[in-house]
């Protein structure tokens, strides 16, 4: 039941940090399209 429970924080809690991120990049776009798309290439040559 322990390890049952953490398991669901676990998730609840990736998939607050997921919406957050999505919120984020979301806003992102609707202000400022162009910072976006740098951010996006910063992230995939990490």
């Amino acid at each position: 039941m322990i390890n049952d429970n953490k398991r669901k924080r676990d998730v609840l809690s990736q998939e607050q940090k997921l919406n957050q991120i999505m919120i984020k990049s979301t806003s992102q776009l609707l202000i400022d399209p162009p910072l976006s798309k740098k951010m996006k290439e910063k992230d995939s040559n990490r």
